[in-house]
Formats: structure tokens, C-alpha cells, sequence
């Protein structure tokens, strides 16, 4: 259908009325009828993700033509020989199209969803991702991990390999963008981005233990386990999960760029705000550290009062580590500081905030972290050390409406159409001895 013809629809459908059993659904510049009796499936909670798909898929076609246009330029480049004199230009919008249809699978984009990673049944999870679930607050970074394994994994098997774009945690669901590369040298340093989980079941400790490492052109097993019998900081036991991918989640250049483009597109996203806040978020993580913690989980195993967040992270700043929250939850503590400093700064914050005279003398978790004595002063002033040039954006927002989540199944016109001579068909008879024990 020719643009002006589909625009002149739209523009009717705004101006009228929803026929009778139906209703009329406006989505950006889209404009739909939909029947009133969940006939067909509609979730508004989706209107972001097919959003976010439209904004990475946009900027993926413009990058891809991109590379294509420089791959021919120094092809032109090495048949005219050293002599030959080129001058740098932007390419139009129009020479940019030409190349789009060109995309070779190779360095092409892939994307995921997933809705029951890191779920309640660790043996459906490892039966649908080939990694076992960790019961933590960081269950939402560990499902991306967990699907990015697999992910790599099976484009291992066909001499493969992931470099995510961006991989995001939301509402009920996890969405990863991805390209994928054929470079079989590459295949071979998969084993050093997967790790081993081992989480403390008494408080927030939790360790990393590679698959494999590597040394110059050569690979091997990593040894371990890199843990005792029991934590260091509580002496609780340890569980293990994974394995997990624990390279980076996002390539943040990209995310950006992305970004930049929302902010200033004048196309219609009806989820711009949260989209934009969305990408913000996710270009303020720390891309080198695996997991988090969260300030409410350790202050529980510590019976301890919450400091704000903003010295939580001025404190570890002050320590010389890096901060920064996840884009799903946003009482995170995403750091490059090991388990030790983090308990440290805690003890030192009750220092300064002693904890109810009730919970002397008793033997807790939290009491045999505090029994230690921190091996530094720490500063937990809010200040950054360095620029504060934080972007505004709308960052964690609220759900916009109640039962803000998965909707039903449409039903179809199949209860409609069935006739009553069908219906009847459908009715299993009871045995007698059944219907006895019911009356």
C-alpha cells in the first residue's frame, strides 16, 4: 500500500468510531481495531520492547551498510595501488539504502527473549539454557547472563561467536541484541568469557570461577575451586551456579549512539521517555563487573540502618573502586571491589550507626562479619571525586498502570464458531459411581 493511501487510513481510523464490539488501539503512528472479547492478543507492557527493537534494529542497518561502504573502499583502494589519491565523504541516506539489502549474514544481528530464565525450577532451567539458576538479588542480571550463554554456546558449535549490543532486564522478561561473527580463532576464547557462580547462602558474598583461561595462543581448564568450604566473611556455605557469561552485557559506544538517536528522532516512540532513561541506565554500568549486590540485602544480614545509596557509592569511590547501579534495580550495587572491601565499608557504617543493644551476644551471620575489624576508614561522603556530569533522564520508573505484566491468551473465535451439537461432543460422560460420591 502506497504511503499517502496507509497515511490517509490512519488519519480515518483517528476520526472515527470504533465499530460495535471492538475498539480502536493507538500506538505511535499505528492505529488498530481490535475486537473487545480477547480475540486477539494485545499487551500494552510490549509497547517498549517493540520500541527498543525498532531504535537497535535501525541503528544496526545504518552500521551494517556503513561497514559494507568501507569494506568496498578498500577494496577500491587496493586495485588502484599505492599512487591513488582518495577524498573522505559522507555518504547520503540514499547510497546508505543501496546497501542495506547487502547484509551478509555474517556480522549480523540476532535477538533473544526469554521469560523463565533464573525461575523457581532449577532443572527446567537447566533443561531449557544449560545453566543452573542462583536464588540471589541478583536473579535478573543472572538470567541475561544465563541466556548469553547459551547463546554462545551454540554459536560455538558452528565456528561462531556473540558480541552483545545491549541486554536488558524488563518488566517480566529479558531481551538481548547480539551480533554474531564467524571467526573460529575467536570460537576459541570462549571458555575465558563463561564462569562458575559461588554464592554464600548467608549473605551477599559471592565469587566467580572461570571456565578456562588463557595463556598467549594457548587454553586451558582454570583451577580451582577459587573458595574454602565455607565464606570468608561469614563462614557460610557456598552454592554454585552457571555456568554464566560473564564478559560484558552491553557494548556501551553503541548504546550511546542509540541513545543519541532517540533523543533526537522525530519519529514517534510512544515510549521515548522510558526507552531513553532505559539506554542511560544501561550506559552507566560498570561492563567489567559480573553481578551485584543490593544495599537492602546487605543491611538485612547485617540488622543494620540503610545509608543512601549516594554514600554507599561515594564510599567505595573513595576506596579507589568503581560504581554503578543496574538498569533493573536500582537499589543495586554493581563494583569492581571484592567481597572484603564491600564488608568493610559495611562494618564501618555501623560503626558510626551502632546497631540495637537487642542483637548483642547473638551468633548470626551478620555478627560474625562484624566481629571483624575493618582494615580501612572508610569516607562516605556523597561527593563524586571526579565531574559530575550525570545526564537527566527517567530512570527506574513506576509501572504506569496496575497488573502491569503478562496478559491472558487470546481465545480466538473457536468458542464462537463451536456448535452446541459440538459442545455437547465435547462433555465427557462421568461413570455413575462418580456421580454418586458428588451427590
Amino acid at each position: 500500500m502506497p504511503s499517502s493511501s496507509a497515511a490517509s487510513l490512519a488519519q480515518t481510523l483517528q476520526n472515527k468510531a470504533a465499530p460495535p464490539g471492538h475498539k480502536i488501539i493507538r500506538e505511535g503512528n499505528g492505529v488498530m481495531i481490535f475486537p473487545e472479547q480477547n480475540q486477539v492478543f494485545y499487551n500494552p507492557v510490549q509497547v517498549l520492547n517493540r520500541d527498543l527493537s525498532i531504535a537497535m534494529i535501525s541503528e544496526f542497518a545504518r552500521t551494517r551498510a556503513c561497514e559494507q561502504l568501507t569494506k568496498e573502499a578498500r577494496k577500491a583502494a587496493n586495485a588502484a595501488g599505492e599512487g591513488a589519491t582518495f577524498v573522505p565523504k559522507d555518504y547520503s541516506d540514499e547510497e546508505i539504502e543501496k546497501h542495506l539489502v547487502d547484509t551478509a549474514e555474517d556480522k549480523g544481528i540476532r535477538i533473544f527473549e526469554a521469560l523463565s530464565a533464573s525461575g523457581k525450577q532449577p532443572e527446567v532451567c537447566f533443561s531449557r539454557y544449560g545453566a543452573l539458576p542462583n536464588k540471589s538479588h541478583y536473579l535478573h542480571e543472572m538470567a541475561l547472563r544465563m541466556v548469553l550463554q547459551t547463546i554462545e554456546s551454540s554459536a560455538n558449535r558452528y565456528a561462531r561467536h556473540i558480541v552483545p549490543i545491549a541486554s536488558c532486564s524488563i518488566d517480566f522478561y529479558v531481551r538481548v541484541f547480539v551480533r554474531v561473527y564467524k571467526s573460529p580463532v575467536n570460537v576459541k576464547k570462549a571458555m575465558t568469557k563463561l564462569s562458575y557462580v559461588y554464592q554464600c547462602v548467608q549473605c551477599e558474598s559471592f565469587h566467580l570461577q572461570p571456565l578456562g583461561v588463557s595463556s598467549g595462543n594457548s587454553y586451558h581448564a582454570s583451577r580451582g575451586p577459587i573458595v574454602g568450604l565455607e565464606c570468608d566473611q561469614c563462614k557460610g556455605k557456598y552454592k554454585m551456579a552457571g555456568p554464566i557469561w560473564s564478559a560484558p552485557l552491553h557494548s556501551r559506544d553503541v548504546v550511546l549512539k542509540i541513545r543519541d538517536r532517540v533523543e533526537k528522532s522525530t519519529s514517534e516512540f510512544p515510549t521515548k521517555p522510558r526507552l531513553h532513561g532505559l539506554l542511560t541506565t544501561i550506559s552507566e554500568e560498570l561492563v567489567d563487573a559480573p553481578l551485584h549486590y543490593t544495599l537492602p540485602g546487605m543491611c538485612k544480614v547485617l540488622h543494620c540502618s540503610n545509608p543512601r545509596m549516594s554514600q554507599i557509592q561515594g564510599a567505595i569511590r573513595h576506596a579507589g573502586y568503581e560504581v554503578s547501579q543496574f538498569h533493573k534495580v536500582p537499589d543495586a550495587v554493581k563494583t569492581t571491589a571484592p567481597n572484603d572491601v564491600i564488608w568493610d565499608i559495611m562494618r564501618c557504617w555501623v560503626k558510626k550507626h551502632p546497631l540495637n543493644k537487642k542483637r548483642d551476644g547473638e551468633d548470626t551471620p551478620g555478627s560474625r562479619i562484624l566481629a571483624k575489624e575493618p582494615k580501612f576508614e572508610a569516607n562516605f561522603s556523597s561527593k563524586r571525586p571526579g565531574p559530575n556530569d550525570k545526564p537527566k533522564a527517567l530512570r527506574f520508573p513506576l509501572n504506569p498502570e496496575p497488573n502491569w505484566g503478562p496478559k491472558a491468551r487470546a481465545v480466538g473465535n473457536r468458542a464462537d464458531d463451536a456448535t452446541p451439537a459440538a459442545k455437547s461432543e465435547d462433555k465427557v460422560e462421568e461413570p455413575d459411581a462418580k456421580k454418586a460420591k458428588m451427590e
